[in-house]
Order: C-alpha cells, then sequence, then structure tokens
C-alpha cells in the first residue's frame, strides 16, 4: 500500500489548524479528512476509514471529547493508528490516551517536523504490515 493511498484524518476545534494540516498531508501525498468536532470526526472516521487519526484531546464545546474519538475509533478498528495532539500536560489525560491505545502524544503549539514525522513513521509501519 503506497502512502499516496493512505488516509489520514485530522481532528481539531480549530478549523485554522484543520485545514493547514491537511494541505501539509496532501502535500506529502496523503489523503487528508478533517473535523472540527467530535461527532463530526466521528462521522467522518465511519465514513472514511482512515489508517492514521491526529486528534486533539480538547475540542472545545463539542460533545465528545478527542478521548471519545479515539475511543470510538480504537473500538472500530484497532490497527487505525492514533495520536493525540493538545495543548495540555495533564497526565491522567495522557494515560488515559495511552490507555486506550494512542501510539503518540504532541504538544501545541505543533511542530510540522514533529507531527509531520510521526505521520511518516506510521505510513511506514502501515505499509509494513502490508
Amino acid at each position: 500500500m503506497g502512502q499516496d493511498r493512505l488516509k489520514v484524518l485530522v481532528v481539531d476545534d480549530e478549523e485554522g489548524i484543520v485545514d493547514f494540516m491537511q494541505k501539509i498531508l496532501r502535500a506529502r501525498g496523503f489523503d487528508a479528512v478533517g473535523a472540527a468536532d467530535g461527532q463530526a470526526a466521528v462521522d467522518l472516521y465511519d465514513k472514511e476509514h482512515p489508517q492514521i487519526a491526529l486528534i486533539d484531546i480538547q475540542l472545545g464545546y463539542s460533545r465528545l471529547t478527542g478521548l471519545d474519538v479515539l475511543e470510538h475509533i480504537r473500538k472500530s478498528s484497532p490497527e487505525t493508528l492514533c495520536f493525540m495532539i493538545t495543548r495540555i500536560t495533564d497526565e491522567a489525560a495522557v494515560q488515559k490516551a495511552r490507555d486506550l491505545g494512542a501510539i503518540h502524544y504532541l504538544l501545541k503549539p505543533l511542530d510540522t517536523r514533529e507531527w509531520l514525522a510521526a505521520v511518516q513513521d506510521a505510513a511506514q509501519t502501515i505499509k509494513a504490515r502490508g
């Protein structure tokens, strides 16, 4: 499976971040989809079935948190590689995300090189699976 076929879901309550990350991912050959709230993220995940997800833990006024989105994705598709993004360093939230199966935790402000390298590493993992 080539990188150009991999779909990445970007979830953040800041639409500018979603748009920016999608543009970067598309420029690197990924198929990127995005959502600005938890319910939209769950619905988009169920429709698109991305192999990689970048999820903000805190989704503003959304009924579902990023941890809820992560839990839904991991129950639906345990092989989806999920990264959590946030401004907070709440150890309990970090541990819950790890317990739910997040493979990495990225702090805002996001360093484009860091999150993109993490996504590219995930793509290599998926490619190695066959």
